[in-house]
């Protein structure tokens, strides 16, 4: 049996616990054997085969999955999904001794591990990595604990480009996991404009904590959305001690209204270490 994705699914494959033999295709490997088949007044003899190439190394990861929620929320448009991400695709995992691979009655097999996709999956990586975390800092809150692995999450894939989703579509604003942290900040900030506005300045403070190097230094490094322009004072934060308190201000102006969202960011360097807030500007 073969299992074609349809085009919202590309070439995504999930891996299933078939009762039947089976193989998933993506899309376009999926085009090619249909069109095969129709030409099957041409081929006298079709046939086809089946080589395992073992493990297959170098594609574009991390990649957002088909499945995942996209923004923006129609009732909050300034909330912005997805934010942050982490494994949750195709995940070995252990597995309940008494329900079955598929989930099926009519499935007998029974397995302690299994493979699985869902933000059921991801959701152990976060909460791991929030509890180490938690662990470090114990006064900490949820929303700090949040912003910690928000500002420092990446967003960039294995070839040094913007992380895709899996339609290949650049996902500006998403931040995949890393269970590193320096510094506390605010989250995202979401800046609206009117349609007709322009020239109009928005400016937010912000307050960033001192939560590593009892001495250290960042300098800002700005990504101005399309259509924005940005300031930030001051462009250098020092810090004298641990747990010190500083506050900067960031002002928006919209020189140029757009039809959609336009992403950037705001990140405070420090030697190796960066620390970065997603920005997202909107006209409304």
């Amino acid at each position: 049996m073969l299992l074609i994705n349809s085009k919202k699914r590309a070439e995504e494959l999930k891996a299933y616990p078939h009762v039947l033999p089976a193989s998933s295709l993506g899309v376009s490997a999926g085009r090619a054997i249909i069109k095969y088949i129709l030409s099957r007044g041409t081929n006298k003899n079709p046939t086809a085969s089946i080589a395992f190439k073992g493990t297959v190394y170098g594609d574009r990861a991390p990649v957002m999955a088909a499945f995942s929620s996209r923004g923006p929320n129609v009732v909050g448009p300034d909330i912005i999904k997805p934010d942050v991400t982490a494994p949750g695709l195709n995940i070995l995992a252990a597995w309940p001794a008494l329900t079955s691979p598929t989930r099926l009655k009519s499935d007998k097999r029974r397995v302690l591990f299994n493979i699985d996709s869902g933000t059921s999956m991801s959701c152990p990586h976060v909460s791991g990595i929030a509890a180490l975390l938690k662990s470090r800092h114990k006064d900490w809150s949820p929303a700090a604990i949040k912003s910690a692995l928000m500002t420092t999450a990446y967003v960039t894939d294995n070839k040094g480009s913007p992380i895709l989703d899996i339609a290949f579509i650049p996902l500006l604003h998403l931040l995949h996991l890393a269970p590193v942290m320096l510094i506390r900040r605010e989250l995202l900030i979401q800046v609206n404009f009117n349609k007709r506005a322009e020239n109009i300045r928005v400016t937010y403070k912000r307050t960033v904590t001192n939560v590593g190097a009892p001495k250290s230094t960042y300098k800002v490094l700005v990504e101005e959305p399309k259509g924005v322009s940005m300031t930030v004072n001051p462009k250098i934060l020092t810090f004298q001690k641990l747990g010190e308190k500083l506050s900067y201000t960031v002002s928006f102006i919209g020189t140029k209204p757009r039809a959609a969202s336009s992403f950037g960011s705001l990140v405070w360097l420090s030697g190796k270490y960066s620390v970065r807030s997603p920005i997202a500007a909107s006209w409304i």
